[in-house]
């Protein structure tokens, strides 16, 4: 009898400790499934933040480097139609104006005189920001000389007259913005659509809208909405995402059904089946544990995906615009900590858009990665190569002062001169222009201006050559 109730209490500890095991087991289960629904609604969300920031990011340059060429072309005198025009065309934009302080139209592309003398800051909320000293970016407008639909980029800069506007536009969907849009929801049925404040689409993934420039019905409800989550009429798991800076909004989409599948459907009922039908729950403890291990390592090797996105130039490879701030700051900090030298030095391909538009973009995309490999083999390991926009490099030269700056300079104008293009028409060559700046106690904003004045110098004077900054004893004509 004692051995039988001995037995049978053993029986009842393990019944109890089994129950207890199952009753973990069931709230673990319970608020995985719900944190694992929540991190992936976070996981889409932060996507769709990134994806937001980098077209923020691209906004705010492309208005900075708009200010820095009207600035250094457009400052004097009022320019001829031919100048003029050489600027916008260096913008690749499909309609530009130039206008004083008063807001009146000095020039205008494509030409058309009736408009010279206009006040158009009255017919653009842009322009008229602009006038004011704020830069910033249109909606969907009919341009000024021809009524085609751009968006523009309006930034006021100074002239000897006086304040001055310019504002280049462009149909957003020829940009390299609608290029990175259409990868940053790749994964089909994904969407990813950036309107304006009329809910018109300047780009998207998804080639139906980008046809019509219209937003799918079930889309349209979050435009002009900040907001994340399901529409009662539609399947789709929405996230609006405004784009500081500009009248624009970011709107990302995903299936209900594709976004949980994970957590939905068979997913959610089979591991409860699991568990009633085990009774041992070790089996179905390592099972969870695993299911728990496999999404969170998902999960975290997503985020180093993301990680490296955001910081890499997905062309080339090399970091990415907004890396290489920081790296400017950095070795800033260091050169004043240390007391040590640094350098900086603004890279740019030759007649780049001569090969774009007689050869195409993806030769102009190869010839950047060469050029871009190329750079990165000269360099040092402890050197921080960057790519600063279009075909513009940025190289920060830690320890380096001005005359080892053009040394540096020099290697990589024979680097690149020395390692012709080979493509299936035949061979390319391919030249560089560099400007060359040594730190001077100074913001990393200067340090990269003077970089690039320089480096205007050095196309203005015959290109495949470098110019440094302050410092005409130094430099070399290659």
């Amino acid at each position: 009898m004692n051995a039988l109730a001995s037995g049978k209490g053993r029986v009842g500890l393990m019944l109890a400790g089994w129950a207890i095991l199952v009753a973990i087991s069931a709230v673990i289960l319970y608020s995985a499934q719900q944190k694992s629904r929540s991190e992936i609604e976070d996981r889409f969300g932060l996507r769709a933040e990134l994806t937001a920031d980098f077209i923020t990011t691209y906004a705010s340059d492309f208005l900075r480097q708009e200010r820095l060429v009207a600035e250094r072309s457009l400052s004097g005198e009022t320019p001829s139609n031919q100048t003029f025009d050489l600027v916008a065309t260096s913008l690749d934009s499909e309609a530009a104006v130039l206008l004083d302080a008063d807001g009146k139209a000095l020039r205008v592309a494509p030409r058309d005189p009736e408009v010279i003398g206009t006040d158009l800051a009255d017919e653009y909320e842009h322009l008229e920001a602009a006038v004011g000293g704020t830069p910033a970016v249109s909606n969907v407008v009919p341009s000024a000389a021809k009524g085609i639909g751009v968006v523009g980029f309006a930034t006021p800069f100074k002239s000897n007259d006086g304040l001055r506007v310019f504002s280049a536009g462009f149909d957003i969907r020829s940009t390299p913005l609608a290029r990175y849009l259409a990868n940053a929801a790749a994964v089909k049925p994904n969407g990813a659509y950036l309107v304006d404040e009329s809910g018109v689409v300047l780009a998207t993934n998804d080639a139906d809208a980008r046809q019509s420039a219209e937003l799918p019905a079930t889309i349209a409800p979050f435009a002009n909405r900040d907001t994340m989550g399901s529409y009662a009429e539609s399947d789709d798991f929405v996230i609006s995402q405004p784009i500081d800076g500009t009248p624009w909004q970011l709107l990302m989409t995903t299936p209900e059904s594709f976004l949980f599948a994970t957590v939905s459907g068979s997913s959610r009922v089979i591991p409860w089946l699991v568990w009633l039908g085990f009774a041992a729950l070790g089996l179905l403890s390592v099972w969870l544990f695993s299911r728990l291990t496999q999404r969170r390592k998902a999960l975290l090797e997503l985020n180093e995906r993301l990680e490296r996105q955001a910081n890499i130039d997905s062309l080339t490879g090399v970091a990415n615009r907004r890396r290489m701030e920081r790296e400017i700051k950095r070795e800033i900090k260091r050169a004043e900590r240390d007391g040590t030298s640094l350098s900086m030095l603004a890279v740019d391909i030759d007649y780049f858009k001569d090969i774009n538009d007689t050869s195409g973009h993806a030769m102009g995309d190869d010839v950047l990665r060469s050029v871009a490999d190329g750079l990165g083999a000269t360099l040092r390991d402890t050197d921080v190569l960057g790519r600063w926009g279009g075909d513009e490099f940025l190289i920060a030269l830690p320890g380096i002062d001005a005359a080892g700056s053009a040394a540096v300079a020099q290697r990589l104008l024979e680097r690149v001169r020395a390692t012709p293009f080979m493509h299936d028409d035949g061979v390319v060559s391919v030249t560089i222009s560099i400007g060359c700046a040594a730190w001077k106690d100074e913001s990393p904003e200067s340090l990269v201006h003077r970089a690039d004045q320089a480096l205007y110098v050095a196309k203005e004077g015959g290109r495949d050559r470098f110019e440094v900054a302050g410092a005409a004893e130094l430099h070399t004509q290659a």
